[in-house]
């Protein structure tokens, strides 16, 4: 069980219907007459009623590392590699953990630093298509794919979102540091020497030649800006600030009515 607040969370792979169908073959097992085993109706009603329980909603993307230490643990293999999966599982989290703390500690440097120093996280949305459609038959048709970087600015507490079109620019380097040099150009003020970004470590958008030369070239071009730092996140450990500005953009497309998004620009 996993708690959180006041509420218990059983585990993503259960639901009322299984929790029923286990309870049934329980009483089975321990030869209770089926005259005296709750109806299903009564089981859930109890079950929403008198209990504070709800099912842990699995995240969208896990962690391959994280999914592939479960598997071994899960199967018959022997105690020396379930022991040698828990050491490595251990020294993963941990490491996730630390990428965690170090980003709280830049977050805390910004705030005590007079505007000195900035922390920003940068993330890619997933693709949003256009139109945007509900029926079935338009989810095998061709779409055109309107893409987001998301800025949040820890530091003011801003978010920005860099909006284009597949038929103006790829998901590369060229365009992450493009945007980001836009950002930088329009945002950073005067007093700012030392820019920290967070982000996850996607070698096509985060990690690779474009992206040191733009960062050279802002520091050429910013005189009182001296330092930028590029920090990454685990791999399969990368929430950050700007998934919320996505949950909120992704709600909000949902609660549209049909067509209502209908080109890049909508």
């Amino acid at each position: 069980m996993i708690e959180k607040t006041k509420r218990q969370y059983l585990g993503p792979e259960l639901n009322i219907s299984l929790m029923y169908r286990l309870y049934i073959e329980k009483c089975t097992e321990e030869k209770i007459h089926e005259n005296m085993t709750a109806k299903k109706w009564l089981y859930r009603k109890m079950f929403n009623e008198e209990f504070n329980l709800s099912f842990y909603q699995p995240s969208a993307d896990t962690c391959d590392d994280c999914d592939y230490f479960i598997k071994i643990l899960i199967e018959n293999k022997s105690e020396v590699e379930k022991e040698n999966s828990k050491g490595e599982q251990l020294k993963h989290h941990k490491e996730a953990q630390l990428r965690y703390k170090l980003k709280s500690q830049d977050k805390e440097e910004a705030k005590k630093s007079n505007l000195k120093k900035m922390v920003v996280m940068v993330d890619l949305q997933k693709c949003l298509p256009t139109p945007c459609l509900s029926n079935s038959r338009s989810f095998y048709l061709r779409k055109l794919w309107t893409l987001n970087l998301t800025i949040h600015c820890d530091t003011t507490g801003q978010s920005y979102c860099m909006i284009w079109d597949e038929t103006l620019g790829l998901r590369g380097g060229n365009e992450i540091s493009s945007c980001i040099i836009k950002w930088a150009l329009q945002n950073l003020n005067e007093k700012v020497e030392e820019l920290t970004i967070w982000s996850d470590n996607c070698s096509g958008q985060n990690r690779n030649k474009m992206i040191i030369p733009a960062y050279m070239w802002l520091l050429n071009e910013i005189p009182t800006l001296k330092v930028i730092n590029h920090q990454y996140l685990l791999k399969g450990h990368t929430h950050m600030e700007v998934d919320t500005v996505h949950a909120i953009i992704e709600r909000k497309r949902k609660s549209l009515k049909t067509l209502e998004i209908a080109v890049p620009r909508d």
